[in-house]
């Protein structure tokens, strides 16, 4: 019980770090937030940022929300974030490896996880090299992305039969006092330092978070997860 409390206060801690880094973005400004993301309007300056972010930090995951955050709060643009996420899933191919160097005190172990780890790494690279040439081309990942956005947006905020999600904000309410306490930290420093000083913050409460939900969930999860999947792949 106490172990799935730490899940629930883990993922509370991870969404209030996204909601952190959007008040981050949104102190800066207009003009310094897309300064801050000018580097994203050549694509393969966008695809390193998110291979390299990805392999230092190691988690994709954080990589990626922080931007989709940056998204959110309009100091980077769709087409922009899509190379970084591209990179991310490509940076995360270092991670495979990583944990596969981990079985190498024993050869027959070490062959099964670098096969698996190959696969993964195969996997992520052909579809960089398969989707990132057809979007510098034809940009079909921008343009479905805006039309499920549009109509999902029409669904939730135009139609007559569902309240207005703008009025049932349950999670602003429930991250407003972490997400106040940060910047009342941050807010003894100029005005520049200060909103990216948030930025920093909240990314390293998404990296913490990740990280030990991930433990966390192994040790709740692993014993069941293991069964069934020993029951499935024994199946036809």
């Amino acid at each position: 019980m106490l172990g799935w409390c730490g899940v629930v206060g883990l993922i509370y801690l991870l969404i209030c770090a996204v909601s952190i880094i959007s008040r981050g973005f949104a102190g800066l400004g207009g003009d310094a937030a897309h300064t801050m993301f000018a580097f994203a309007a050549h694509p393969w300056v966008g695809l390193s940022v998110g291979v390299l972010g990805t392999v230092l930090i190691q988690s994709s995951t954080t990589t990626t929300a922080i931007a989709v955050t940056a998204v959110g709060s309009g100091a980077l643009p769709v087409e922009g974030a899509i190379p970084i996420i591209l990179g991310a899933n490509v940076g995360t191919t270092v991670t495979t490896s990583l944990v596969a160097l981990t079985f190498i005190g024993d050869r027959a172990a070490f062959r099964r996880a670098l096969g698996a780890s190959t696969v993964h790494d195969f996997y992520n690279w052909l579809a960089l090299l398969i989707f990132f040439p057809i979007e510098l081309v034809w940009h079909p990942l921008e343009r479905v992305s805006d039309a499920l956005t549009d109509a999902l947006t029409d669904a939730l905020y135009g139609a007559d039969w569902l309240p207005n999600p703008a009025h049932f904000n349950v999670v602003r309410a429930a991250t407003r006092p972490v997400e106040h306490a940060v910047i009342q930290a941050t807010s003894h420093v100029s005005s520049t330092l200060g909103p990216l000083f948030t930025i920093v913050i909240g990314a390293l409460l998404i990296l913490v978070a990740v990280r030990y939900l991930g433990k966390l969930l192994k040790l709740l999860m692993v014993g069941r997860a293991r069964e069934v999947l020993i029951k499935a792949v024994g199946r036809d």
